[in-house]
């Protein structure tokens, strides 16, 4: 199933889906920067949960959901429902630039191709922190610590994840570049 999916997104793969989803990242980081910064002016310079990592559940509280405003929690809640579409967008963005990079080396293993499945691991423990996120912000002023902890975990997945991403992509530039360069000479 993995190999098939890896497949499928190689065969897709190519410059205009990937300018597509590259303007779509690049939206969602536009946007969620005017409503971080929003949601800090509102909430005594606190930024938001979702670009901590590794934090305790006692921090959670105490640098971020305690210090939000009422109104700031509010539009948090409405920025984490939009967040339901950015992990799938810059999953679909490193998949596909990876894949690029994947595609101009045919005799790659195959185990190595399916490297172009890792973005969906980070977009997957990206939902999972928005449900912990979205789950403490209703519940306040209730304290739940497990669910702090919950979506401290998988925010580092994710940061983890996304930087591995970050790697692989340059990598995949440096493929595609070192391939071009072989085809002129």
């Amino acid at each position: 199933m993995l190999n098939s999916f890896s497949q499928r997104i190689l065969k897709a793969a190519n410059g205009k889906i990937l300018l597509f989803f590259l303007f779509l990242f690049l939206a969602f980081e536009v946007f969620f920067g005017i409503v971080g910064g929003k949601i800090e002016a509102l909430s005594n310079g606190a930024s938001v949960l979702d670009l901590a990592m590794a934090y305790s559940p006692e921090d959670a509280y105490n640098l971020y959901l305690d210090k939000y405003s009422e109104e700031g929690r509010m539009l948090y809640l409405k920025a984490e429902c939009v967040d339901l579409l950015f992990p799938l967008a810059y999953s679909c963005f490193f998949s596909l630039l990876i894949s690029l990079g994947i595609k101009r080396f045919p005799e790659m293993p195959q185990e190595y191709r399916l490297l172009n499945l890792l973005p969906f691991l980070g977009g997957l423990a990206d939902y999972m922190e928005n449900i912990g996120i979205f789950t403490l912000l209703l519940k306040y002023p209730a304290k739940s610590y497990n669910m702090a902890l919950w979506a401290s975990g998988f925010g580092t997945i994710k940061w983890m994840t996304i930087f591995a991403c970050v790697l692989l992509g340059l990598g995949s530039l440096g493929l595609i570049v070192v391939r071009r360069k072989e085809i002129l000479s």
